[in-house]
């Protein structure tokens, strides 16, 4: 009688081995080394699908971030490549710090980063190293149109008129710091496809200019020869001067009546 429990015993043991051991060799799915728990708040946020600019490529790649942290990158004409994304920090000189997301191959070669706007912390598209070789843009994004730019634009005692000039934009920024005192900057612009910018390379000026009690204005050059650009993003436009970086900070929302 016990020999026969006994018997009964290990027969239940080994199938409830066999069972866990059909789980494991058969989950259907790779095992990662990461967890969705153990993924950054950073990398979530890049979690979908992202399709390279066909206007900077010629075969133009499909990268898909899944929600462990790892990657898929899969080329136009078959086959792809595996690995895992990270969100580190580099330390600058000055002690201040900026994010990328990185990604590691496989092997833990590293591929590509991408530099992270941490004001817009669910990005729309991203630009790879320093000069923005590689982008990407993320599924459902709708690109920035130079039309998009069109109008009137403001913040507290800034406005921003741009208007288009046959393949170019004119950009008037006015800025009033008192009744009597404003500054005039002035860009003539061109869009620029692949980031979807209104980009000046040189000829912007600024102006500054102060009426008097009598009526008399006195106008002082501050510079002919200036550059900056501007760019539009979740409905915000954002000034960018190459000499004194005065909008840095800047939102700028569209008026209505403008």
């Amino acid at each position: 009688m016990k020999k026969t429990f006994f018997v009964k015993k290990l027969a239940a043991c080994l199938l409830l081995l066999a069972m866990l051991t059909g789980i494991t060799a058969c989950g259907g799915k790779k095992k990662t080394d990461v967890s969705p728990t153990d993924v950054s708040p950073e990398i979530a946020n890049l979690v979908g699908t992202w399709y390279e600019d066909g206007l900077s490529v010629l075969d133009p790649r499909t990268l898909t971030v899944s929600e462990d942290g790892s990657y898929t990158l899969a080329y136009k004409g078959g086959g792809a490549s595996y690995g895992t994304v990270k969100a580190e920090y580099e330390e600058h000189p000055d002690g201040t710090k900026s994010l990328w997301y990185n990604f590691y191959e496989e092997d833990g070669t590293f591929w590509a980063g991408f530099a992270a706007d941490e004001s817009d912390p669910v990005p729309g598209e991203i630009y790879s190293g320093q000069d923005g070789e590689m982008h990407f843009l993320r599924e459902g994004y709708v690109r920035t149109a130079a039309e998009d730019y069109l109008g009137v634009w403001a913040c507290g005692r800034i406005t921003v008129a741009i208007t288009k000039e046959k393949k170019y934009y004119d950009v008037n920024v006015s800025w009033a710091s008192s009744a009597a005192e404003y500054d005039r900057w002035n860009y003539h612009c061109q869009f620029d496809e692949v980031t979807g910018t209104l980009i000046c390379t040189s000829g912007a000026t600024h102006v500054n200019s102060v009426v008097s009690e009598s009526g008399e204005e006195k106008v002082k050059v501050l510079y002919q020869d200036g550059s900056g650009s501007f760019q539009l993003k979740n409905g915000v436009l954002h000034w960018y001067d190459d000499q004194d970086g005065t909008g840095d900070g800047l939102d700028l929302l569209k008026d209505s009546v403008g």
